[in-house]
């Protein structure tokens, strides 16, 4: 496995070809940030977790101790209705073991994040398509969804590396507000002017409240916010 020592991003997916933007000023600031990982987030197979596995721990190995290392995790790892997941159950291992390295690192946990890019898994492209197409599906009663615009990550995570360093720390990089299932698609009707076809499935309501966010934007139009995402990108 060769490291690569002069572009500060490791990963070439979505988040990653985001962060391009800001590749100079991570350089200059001495940052590694490792956007990789497993694409498909419903995936069983165990050598996708143990390869991933390994590959942190050779970065983390080859890492230069002056250097911040920020590993890309998911706010996921608090939901209980998901985080039994192989997946999360991944991002948590990855975790605790970035926490036990004598190494300055910064664990910044995204929501769902939009912006341009093809997936169709993502919540908020799978009720587009759904919608679009008229096609019914399942809508996750009392299921809460916290949902931030890509640009505004890359602008958050710029401002904490020109700033000064927060070493040896966790950050939910959320937005102070969570959605309904059921807003989201209200939303997405009003942009297609179409109604949606689903079958409404319970689940417990879960409190995020004590989970403290780490934001630009300290205040904001709920509703607005994710209009606007919706309009930017769909």
């Amino acid at each position: 496995m060769k490291m690569n020592l002069v572009n500060p991003i490791i990963g070439n997916g979505f988040i990653a070809k985001n962060f391009l933007k800001i590749q100079n000023k991570l350089i200059k600031s001495k940052v590694i940030l490792y956007a990789a990982g497993i694409s498909d987030s419903k995936t069983i197979k165990k050598k996708e977790f143990t390869k991933e596995f390994s590959r942190i721990k050779f970065y983390i190995s080859k890492l230069d101790k002056k250097k911040l290392f920020i590993y890309i995790s998911s706010f996921t790892v608090f939901d209980p209705m998901r985080n039994k997941s192989p997946y999360i159950k991944n991002k948590i291992k990855i975790e605790k073991y970035l926490k036990r390295k004598n190494i300055n690192y910064l664990i910044i946990r995204l929501p769902e994040v939009i912006g341009k890019r093809k997936n169709k898994k993502t919540l908020i492209n799978f009720i587009f398509y759904k919608i679009k197409k008229g096609k019914r599906f399942d809508l996750w009663k009392n299921s809460l969804r916290n949902i931030v615009d890509i640009n505004d990550c890359v602008k958050i995570v710029e401002k904490i590396i020109i700033s000064k360093y927060i070493k040896k720390k966790s950050i939910n990089l959320i937005s102070k507000h969570f959605y309904s299932v059921e807003e989201i698609v209200k939303i997405i009707e009003t942009k297609l002017k179409k109604k949606a076809n689903y079958d409404s499935v319970f689940f417990k309501k879960i409190s995020f409240k004590k989970y403290k966010p780490y934001y630009i934007k300290d205040t904001y139009n709920k509703s607005l916010y994710l209009k606007n995402i919706i309009k930017r990108y769909y």
